[in-house]
Protein backbone atom coordinates (compact mmCIF):
# COMPACT_ATOMS: atom_id res chain seq x y z
CA UNK A 1 0.00 0.00 0.00
CA UNK A 2 1.44 3.35 -1.06
CA UNK A 3 1.71 5.96 1.67
CA UNK A 4 2.20 9.69 1.46
CA UNK A 5 5.29 11.45 2.70
CA UNK A 6 4.29 14.91 3.86
CA UNK A 7 6.76 17.55 4.99
CA UNK A 8 5.57 20.75 6.69
CA UNK A 9 7.97 23.67 7.04
CA UNK A 10 7.22 27.01 8.66
CA UNK A 11 7.95 30.00 6.42
CA UNK A 12 10.29 32.46 8.06
CA UNK A 13 11.09 35.65 6.17
CA UNK A 14 14.49 36.03 7.82
CA UNK A 15 15.50 32.55 6.63
CA UNK A 16 14.19 33.25 3.13
CA UNK A 17 16.18 36.47 2.86
CA UNK A 18 19.35 34.55 3.69
CA UNK A 19 18.79 32.47 0.55
CA UNK A 20 18.36 35.26 -2.00
CA UNK A 21 20.95 37.71 -3.26
CA UNK A 22 19.35 40.01 -5.83
CA UNK A 23 21.48 42.50 -7.73
CA UNK A 24 21.13 46.24 -7.15
CA UNK A 25 19.20 46.54 -10.43
CA UNK A 26 16.83 43.77 -9.34
CA UNK A 27 16.24 45.49 -5.99
CA UNK A 28 15.38 48.72 -7.80
CA UNK A 29 12.99 46.83 -10.08
CA UNK A 30 11.23 45.14 -7.13
CA UNK A 31 11.06 48.41 -5.22
CA UNK A 32 9.33 50.07 -8.19
CA UNK A 33 6.80 47.24 -8.49
CA UNK A 34 6.02 47.38 -4.77
CA UNK A 35 5.53 51.16 -4.94
CA UNK A 36 2.98 50.68 -7.75
CA UNK A 37 0.72 48.51 -5.58
CA UNK A 38 -2.41 50.32 -4.47
CA UNK A 39 -2.70 51.29 -0.82
CA UNK A 40 -5.83 51.94 1.19
CA UNK A 41 -7.30 55.46 1.22
CA UNK A 42 -10.19 56.00 3.65
CA UNK A 43 -13.17 58.00 2.44
CA UNK A 44 -14.34 59.01 5.90
CA UNK A 45 -13.30 59.08 9.56
CA UNK A 46 -13.74 55.70 11.25
CA UNK A 47 -14.93 57.40 14.43
CA UNK A 48 -17.24 60.30 13.50
CA UNK A 49 -17.77 59.22 9.84
CA UNK A 50 -17.09 62.73 8.52
CA UNK A 51 -16.08 62.71 4.84
CA UNK A 52 -12.49 63.34 3.77
CA UNK A 53 -13.49 64.34 0.23
CA UNK A 54 -16.22 66.43 -1.39
CA UNK A 55 -17.81 69.55 0.06
CA UNK A 56 -16.65 70.67 3.53
CA UNK A 57 -14.25 67.76 3.99
CA UNK A 58 -12.57 66.99 7.29
CA UNK A 59 -8.78 66.86 7.39
CA UNK A 60 -7.37 63.35 7.63
CA UNK A 61 -4.85 62.78 10.43
CA UNK A 62 -1.57 60.92 10.18
CA UNK A 63 -1.94 59.23 13.58
CA UNK A 64 0.93 57.59 15.45
CA UNK A 65 0.28 54.12 16.87
CA UNK A 66 3.09 54.78 19.39
CA UNK A 67 3.01 58.30 20.88
CA UNK A 68 5.43 60.62 19.13
CA UNK A 69 7.05 61.72 22.39
CA UNK A 70 7.94 58.08 23.14
CA UNK A 71 9.48 57.58 19.70
CA UNK A 72 11.50 60.79 19.95
CA UNK A 73 13.01 59.54 23.19
CA UNK A 74 14.17 56.33 21.51
CA UNK A 75 15.90 58.12 18.63
CA UNK A 76 15.46 60.06 15.41
CA UNK A 77 16.32 57.49 12.75
CA UNK A 78 14.75 54.36 14.25
CA UNK A 79 15.50 50.74 13.39
CA UNK A 80 12.37 48.91 12.25
CA UNK A 81 11.58 45.21 11.87
CA UNK A 82 13.53 44.99 8.61
CA UNK A 83 16.75 45.63 10.53
CA UNK A 84 16.29 41.99 11.63
CA UNK A 85 14.60 40.46 8.56
CA UNK A 86 16.97 42.05 5.99
CA UNK A 87 14.62 42.35 3.00
CA UNK A 88 17.06 43.97 0.54
CA UNK A 89 14.54 46.16 -1.31
CA UNK A 90 13.04 47.61 1.89
CA UNK A 91 14.51 50.15 4.30
CA UNK A 92 15.57 49.13 7.79
CA UNK A 93 15.21 52.70 9.09
CA UNK A 94 12.12 54.78 9.84
CA UNK A 95 11.91 58.43 10.84
CA UNK A 96 9.79 59.45 13.82
CA UNK A 97 7.23 61.22 11.60
CA UNK A 98 6.40 58.03 9.69
CA UNK A 99 6.97 55.35 12.35
CA UNK A 100 3.88 53.23 12.97
CA UNK A 101 1.43 55.69 11.44
CA UNK A 102 -2.14 55.08 10.29
CA UNK A 103 -4.70 57.26 8.51
CA UNK A 104 -8.24 56.48 9.59
CA UNK A 105 -9.28 59.46 11.74
CA UNK A 106 -9.94 63.13 11.22
CA UNK A 107 -7.70 65.50 13.16
CA UNK A 108 -10.52 66.37 15.58
CA UNK A 109 -11.15 62.74 16.57
CA UNK A 110 -7.45 61.98 16.87
CA UNK A 111 -7.12 64.84 19.34
CA UNK A 112 -10.07 63.63 21.43
CA UNK A 113 -9.81 59.84 21.49
CA UNK A 114 -6.33 59.49 22.97
CA UNK A 115 -5.83 62.59 25.10
CA UNK A 116 -5.54 60.72 28.42
CA UNK A 117 -2.89 58.11 27.61
CA UNK A 118 -0.90 60.44 25.31
CA UNK A 119 -0.28 62.87 28.16
CA UNK A 120 3.50 62.78 28.93
CA UNK A 121 2.90 63.81 32.55
CA UNK A 122 1.15 60.46 33.11
CA UNK A 123 4.45 58.59 32.84
CA UNK A 124 6.02 59.03 36.25
CA UNK A 125 6.32 57.00 39.46
CA UNK A 126 2.55 57.22 39.95
CA UNK A 127 1.75 55.87 36.50
CA UNK A 128 -1.81 54.46 36.54
CA UNK A 129 -2.28 55.51 40.17
CA UNK A 130 -3.40 59.08 39.59
CA UNK A 131 -5.47 58.51 36.46
CA UNK A 132 -8.59 56.70 35.31
CA UNK A 133 -7.09 53.25 34.63
CA UNK A 134 -10.00 51.99 32.58
CA UNK A 135 -10.03 55.11 30.41
CA UNK A 136 -6.28 54.95 29.76
CA UNK A 137 -6.35 51.24 28.92
CA UNK A 138 -9.39 51.66 26.68
CA UNK A 139 -7.66 54.42 24.71
CA UNK A 140 -4.65 52.14 24.21
CA UNK A 141 -6.88 49.26 23.04
CA UNK A 142 -8.87 51.58 20.78
CA UNK A 143 -5.74 52.84 19.06
CA UNK A 144 -4.32 49.33 18.71
CA UNK A 145 -7.43 48.09 16.93
CA UNK A 146 -7.45 51.12 14.63
CA UNK A 147 -3.82 50.48 13.76
CA UNK A 148 -4.58 46.81 13.10
CA UNK A 149 -7.56 47.75 10.93
CA UNK A 150 -5.47 50.14 8.85
CA UNK A 151 -2.59 47.68 8.46
CA UNK A 152 -4.87 44.92 7.17
CA UNK A 153 -6.90 47.26 4.94
CA UNK A 154 -3.61 48.29 3.39
CA UNK A 155 -2.45 44.70 2.95
CA UNK A 156 -5.78 43.75 1.37
CA UNK A 157 -5.47 46.62 -1.12
CA UNK A 158 -2.00 45.42 -2.10
CA UNK A 159 -3.21 41.85 -2.61
CA UNK A 160 -6.13 43.08 -4.73
CA UNK A 161 -3.72 45.13 -6.81
CA UNK A 162 -1.56 42.03 -7.39
CA UNK A 163 -4.63 39.97 -8.28
CA UNK A 164 -5.78 42.55 -10.84
CA UNK A 165 -2.40 42.45 -12.53
CA UNK A 166 -2.41 38.64 -12.66
CA UNK A 167 -5.89 38.69 -14.21
CA UNK A 168 -4.88 41.30 -16.79
CA UNK A 169 -1.86 39.22 -17.75
CA UNK A 170 -3.86 35.95 -17.74
CA UNK A 171 -1.25 34.69 -15.31
CA UNK A 172 -1.53 31.70 -13.00
CA UNK A 173 -0.67 31.52 -9.33
CA UNK A 174 -3.77 33.30 -8.05
CA UNK A 175 -4.36 30.85 -5.22
CA UNK A 176 -1.95 32.36 -2.70
CA UNK A 177 -3.19 35.89 -3.53
CA UNK A 178 -6.85 34.92 -3.01
CA UNK A 179 -5.87 33.21 0.26
CA UNK A 180 -4.10 36.40 1.34
CA UNK A 181 -7.17 38.53 0.58
CA UNK A 182 -9.43 36.23 2.60
CA UNK A 183 -7.01 36.24 5.50
CA UNK A 184 -6.85 40.05 5.50
CA UNK A 185 -10.65 40.29 5.31
CA UNK A 186 -10.95 38.14 8.44
CA UNK A 187 -8.44 40.38 10.26
CA UNK A 188 -10.33 43.51 9.17
CA UNK A 189 -13.65 42.15 10.43
CA UNK A 190 -12.05 41.31 13.78
CA UNK A 191 -10.41 44.74 14.09
CA UNK A 192 -13.61 46.59 13.18
CA UNK A 193 -15.73 44.70 15.71
CA UNK A 194 -13.06 45.17 18.39
CA UNK A 195 -12.85 48.92 17.71
CA UNK A 196 -16.65 49.19 17.90
CA UNK A 197 -16.51 47.41 21.26
CA UNK A 198 -13.91 49.84 22.64
CA UNK A 199 -16.01 52.80 21.46
CA UNK A 200 -18.89 51.48 23.58
CA UNK A 201 -16.54 51.02 26.53
CA UNK A 202 -15.50 54.69 26.28
CA UNK A 203 -19.07 55.62 27.18
CA UNK A 204 -19.29 53.10 30.02
CA UNK A 205 -18.85 53.76 33.74
CA UNK A 206 -17.75 50.17 34.46
CA UNK A 207 -14.54 49.88 36.44
CA UNK A 208 -13.71 46.26 35.62
CA UNK A 209 -13.60 46.09 31.81
CA UNK A 210 -9.85 45.49 31.66
CA UNK A 211 -7.66 43.26 33.76
CA UNK A 212 -3.96 44.11 34.22
CA UNK A 213 -1.83 41.09 33.34
CA UNK A 214 1.54 42.72 34.00
CA UNK A 215 2.76 46.13 35.10
CA UNK A 216 6.22 47.31 36.04
CA UNK A 217 8.21 50.52 35.88
CA UNK A 218 11.90 49.86 35.21
CA UNK A 219 14.33 52.51 36.46
CA UNK A 220 16.21 52.66 33.15
CA UNK A 221 15.29 53.10 29.51
CA UNK A 222 14.96 50.15 27.14
CA UNK A 223 16.31 50.26 23.60
CA UNK A 224 12.92 49.16 22.26
CA UNK A 225 9.52 50.85 22.09
CA UNK A 226 6.38 48.82 21.36
CA UNK A 227 2.63 49.28 21.25
CA UNK A 228 0.05 46.97 19.70
CA UNK A 229 -2.42 44.20 20.37
CA UNK A 230 -0.73 40.81 20.72
CA UNK A 231 -2.52 37.85 19.15
CA UNK A 232 -0.76 34.50 19.55
CA UNK A 233 -1.56 30.82 19.16
CA UNK A 234 0.34 29.78 22.29
CA UNK A 235 2.04 31.69 25.09
CA UNK A 236 5.63 31.13 26.28
CA UNK A 237 4.56 28.19 28.48
CA UNK A 238 2.61 26.24 25.84
CA UNK A 239 -0.84 27.42 26.93
CA UNK A 240 -3.25 27.61 24.00
CA UNK A 241 -4.57 31.16 23.50
CA UNK A 242 -6.02 31.14 19.96
CA UNK A 243 -6.65 28.85 17.03
CA UNK A 244 -5.19 31.22 14.44
CA UNK A 245 -6.66 29.19 11.58
CA UNK A 246 -10.25 29.69 12.78
CA UNK A 247 -11.02 32.96 11.03
CA UNK A 248 -14.67 32.97 12.11
CA UNK A 249 -13.88 33.13 15.81
CA UNK A 250 -13.12 36.34 17.69
CA UNK A 251 -9.48 36.38 18.73
CA UNK A 252 -8.27 36.56 22.30
CA UNK A 253 -5.82 39.46 22.40
CA UNK A 254 -3.84 41.26 25.04
CA UNK A 255 -2.66 44.84 24.74
CA UNK A 256 0.96 45.74 25.40
CA UNK A 257 2.92 48.96 25.69
CA UNK A 258 6.67 49.20 26.26
CA UNK A 259 7.44 52.89 26.67
CA UNK A 260 11.01 54.07 27.44
CA UNK A 261 10.66 57.66 28.64
CA UNK A 262 12.43 60.13 30.89
CA UNK A 263 14.96 57.68 32.35
CA UNK A 264 12.44 54.87 32.96
CA UNK A 265 10.52 52.24 30.99
CA UNK A 266 6.81 51.67 31.52
CA UNK A 267 5.57 48.17 30.65
CA UNK A 268 1.85 47.43 30.79
CA UNK A 269 -0.01 44.36 29.52
CA UNK A 270 -3.77 44.03 29.94
CA UNK A 271 -6.81 42.31 28.47
CA UNK A 272 -10.58 42.40 28.64
CA UNK A 273 -11.97 40.63 31.69
CA UNK A 274 -12.72 37.81 32.31
CA UNK A 275 -10.23 35.77 30.30
CA UNK A 276 -9.01 32.45 31.68
CA UNK A 277 -6.33 31.80 29.06
CA UNK A 278 -4.58 35.12 29.62
CA UNK A 279 -4.96 34.99 33.38
CA UNK A 280 -3.00 31.71 33.28
CA UNK A 281 -0.35 33.52 31.26
CA UNK A 282 -0.26 36.30 33.86
CA UNK A 283 0.31 33.75 36.65
CA UNK A 284 3.21 32.26 34.67
CA UNK A 285 4.74 35.74 34.34
CA UNK A 286 4.43 36.28 38.10
CA UNK A 287 6.27 33.01 38.84
CA UNK A 288 9.40 34.04 36.93
CA UNK A 289 12.56 34.75 38.90
CA UNK A 290 12.80 38.44 37.99
CA UNK A 291 11.17 41.28 36.06
CA UNK A 292 13.73 41.09 33.25
CA UNK A 293 12.59 37.54 32.41
CA UNK A 294 8.94 38.61 32.50
CA UNK A 295 9.47 41.41 30.03
CA UNK A 296 11.54 39.13 27.79
CA UNK A 297 8.59 36.75 27.66
CA UNK A 298 6.18 39.58 26.81
CA UNK A 299 8.44 41.00 24.12
CA UNK A 300 9.01 37.59 22.52
CA UNK A 301 5.24 37.18 22.14
CA UNK A 302 4.91 40.77 20.93
CA UNK A 303 7.57 40.53 18.22
CA UNK A 304 6.19 37.20 16.97
CA UNK A 305 2.76 38.83 16.63
CA UNK A 306 3.39 42.41 15.50
CA UNK A 307 5.70 44.54 13.37
CA UNK A 308 5.04 47.65 15.45
CA UNK A 309 8.28 48.00 17.38
CA UNK A 310 11.25 50.32 16.96
CA UNK A 311 14.83 50.01 18.17
CA UNK A 312 17.22 52.76 19.24
CA UNK A 313 19.84 53.76 16.63
CA UNK A 314 22.42 53.58 19.45
CA UNK A 315 22.41 49.79 19.80
CA UNK A 316 25.25 47.69 18.44
CA UNK A 317 24.81 46.42 14.87
CA UNK A 318 25.43 42.90 16.19
CA UNK A 319 21.96 42.81 17.74
CA UNK A 320 20.44 42.75 14.25
CA UNK A 321 22.36 39.56 13.51
CA UNK A 322 21.04 37.83 16.63
CA UNK A 323 19.57 34.56 15.37
CA UNK A 324 16.73 34.43 17.88
CA UNK A 325 15.51 37.99 17.27
CA UNK A 326 15.75 37.41 13.52
CA UNK A 327 13.63 34.25 13.77
CA UNK A 328 11.03 36.02 15.93
CA UNK A 329 10.85 39.00 13.56
CA UNK A 330 10.63 36.79 10.47
CA UNK A 331 7.83 34.56 11.76
CA UNK A 332 4.78 35.23 9.57
CA UNK A 333 2.55 32.35 10.66
CA UNK A 334 2.54 30.57 7.30
CA UNK A 335 3.77 27.14 6.30
CA UNK A 336 4.96 25.35 3.18
CA UNK A 337 3.71 21.80 2.62
CA UNK A 338 5.41 19.30 0.31
CA UNK A 339 3.47 16.07 -0.31
CA UNK A 340 4.98 13.05 -2.01
CA UNK A 341 2.23 10.56 -2.91
CA UNK A 342 -1.25 10.28 -4.39
CA UNK A 343 -3.50 10.51 -1.35
CA UNK A 344 -5.09 13.86 -0.35
CA UNK A 345 -3.56 15.43 2.75
CA UNK A 346 -5.29 17.46 5.45
CA UNK A 347 -3.25 20.37 6.69
CA UNK A 348 -2.91 20.21 10.50
CA UNK A 349 -4.47 23.47 11.70
CA UNK A 350 -2.11 23.92 14.61
CA UNK A 351 1.16 23.51 12.74
CA UNK A 352 1.87 27.21 12.18
CA UNK A 353 0.83 28.01 15.76
CA UNK A 354 3.09 25.26 17.12
CA UNK A 355 6.01 26.68 15.15
CA UNK A 356 5.40 30.06 16.77
CA UNK A 357 5.01 28.34 20.16
CA UNK A 358 8.47 26.79 19.92
CA UNK A 359 9.96 30.21 19.20
CA UNK A 360 8.35 32.15 22.05
CA UNK A 361 9.17 29.37 24.54
CA UNK A 362 12.83 30.34 24.05
CA UNK A 363 12.23 33.91 25.28
CA UNK A 364 15.30 33.82 27.55
CA UNK A 365 17.42 34.05 24.40
CA UNK A 366 16.49 37.71 23.94
CA UNK A 367 19.78 39.59 24.46
CA UNK A 368 20.02 41.96 27.40
CA UNK A 369 21.24 44.72 25.10
CA UNK A 370 17.64 45.20 23.95
CA UNK A 371 16.86 46.58 27.40
CA UNK A 372 19.93 48.59 28.32
CA UNK A 373 20.06 51.83 26.38
CA UNK A 374 23.25 53.77 26.99
CA UNK A 375 22.98 57.24 25.53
Amino acid sequence: MERNLTIHQSINMSDLMEQIHPSDDKNIEIRKKVSQLKTYRPKSCKNCHAKFFGSNPKKICNSHSIPRFILRGVGVNLNNINAFVHIPWESSKTGVNSAGTFSLLCTDCDGKLFKEYENPSLYNENFLKECDRQQVMNEIAMKNYLFSMYFHLNEKSKYESMLSKLERDNDTGKGSIVYGIKREEAEIIDAKSSFARTKKYSLSTQDNIYNILYFHVFDYEFSIAFQDKVTIGFDCWGNRINDLEDWEKRTTDFQLIVFPFDGKTFVLAFAEEPNEQLLRMAKSLQKLANQRLAVKALISMAISSSKNFYISPNVSESIFRNNYLRELSGDIGLIKTDCFGNEPVDMPETYASLSQCKLVEQYEKIPDELFDMNR
